[in-house]
């Protein structure tokens, strides 16, 4: 079960990643061990400048039905970090939310999450 788990957490990965319109990004995924931790289904490692992220199952994770959050939800926020990093990574070497830069960044971000949402292509 456990397997099905992780190999249904890669696919739903991989549709946000394409929903979200970051093919410019390379996602890996990776099944490991998160010590002393049972309670964190997932985590995302990012290098923004290399736009690249490596998402991490966490194989020692108990589900817990009273959880109220699914492999459908976690995948979702993973990936939504990621979404997330070039404009985080912006602001934070920006000298000024004015900044060019990062209104052009935001809204791209915007733009994108409102075609997944809204189910339209680029």
């Amino acid at each position: 079960m456990a397997a099905t788990r992780y190999h249904l957490f890669c696919k739903r990965v991989r549709y946000w990643a394409r929903r979200l319109g970051l093919s410019s990004w390379h996602i890996d995924t990776r099944k490991r061990s998160f010590p002393g931790d049972t309670e964190t289904m997932a985590q995302v490692v990012i290098d923004s400048p290399q736009r690249y992220a490596r998402v991490e199952w966490n194989s020692g994770f108990k589900p817990c039905a009273d959880a109220g959050w699914d492999i459908e939800d976690t995948a979702l926020h993973e990936v939504i970090h990621i979404f997330f990093a070039e404009l985080i990574r912006e602001v934070a070497n920006s000298r000024s939310e004015t900044d060019p830069r990062v209104a052009e960044v935001e809204h791209e971000s915007i733009n994108r999450l409102c075609a997944a949402f809204l189910h339209k292509g680029w």
